[in-house]
């Protein structure tokens, strides 16, 4: 559409006609009620173009008085874009999580072998060997748990997010946090 086509007229125009009525009677509904807490609010619909093809939209809806006189602005914007992005972002974050987490298991599940010290096992690792076992099992665990902060990020953005609570072992948590601290000191030296 033209802003001169859709200046002045219903949002309705906007609306596949299957919804188109209903959507003018929720808007006139949501007016007459006079409903302050949506107001600035952004709305997901479908919207619908001249040729009758639909697409997602994104209204916001203010209020604006001039003396005594109320009157709403709306502003529609086509969002198909930011959805594709969207999408892309999240294939794109699920890839290279998975793709970053298979070999990050497989060094810090290694490494926690190595480090073992069963009976009967080989001759104990020398200490500067359990130095750098120690220093790449904290860093392993520490990057798998970075890849999962950013899944959950993806998540909490589609509303996806799920809050647990675990059972923390605080000695092994300080234990990473002393081994990443000599890694960043020696990084500095």
């Amino acid at each position: 559409y033209k802003q001169s086509e859709l200046l002045g007229h219903h949002l309705a125009q906007l609306v596949p006609d299957t919804k188109a009525a209903q959507q003018q009677g929720n808007l006139r509904a949501w007016l007459a009620a006079d409903n302050r807490t949506s107001l600035g609010r952004r709305i997901q619909m479908e919207g619908q173009d001249k040729q009758g093809h639909t697409f997602p939209i994104e209204i916001c809806i203010n209020e604006m008085s001039i003396g005594d006189e109320k009157y709403y602005t709306g502003s529609i914007r086509d969002i198909s874009d930011q959805m594709e992005y969207d999408r892309l972002r999240d294939e794109f974050v699920a890839t290279v999580s998975h793709e970053l987490r298979t070999p990050l298991s497989l060094i810090v599940n290694l490494s926690e072998i190595l480090l073992e010290d069963t009976p009967g096992s080989r001759s104990p690792l020398p200490d500067e060997y359990r130095k750098d076992l120690d220093l790449i099992h904290a860093t392993g665990k520490h990057l798998d748990r970075l890849v999962l902060d950013v899944l959950e990020l993806g998540r909490s953005q589609l509303g996806q997010l799920t809050i647990q609570l675990t059972l923390l072992d605080l000695g092994e948590l300080l234990r990473e946090i002393a081994v990443s601290g000599e890694l960043l000191a020696r990084e500095k030296k």
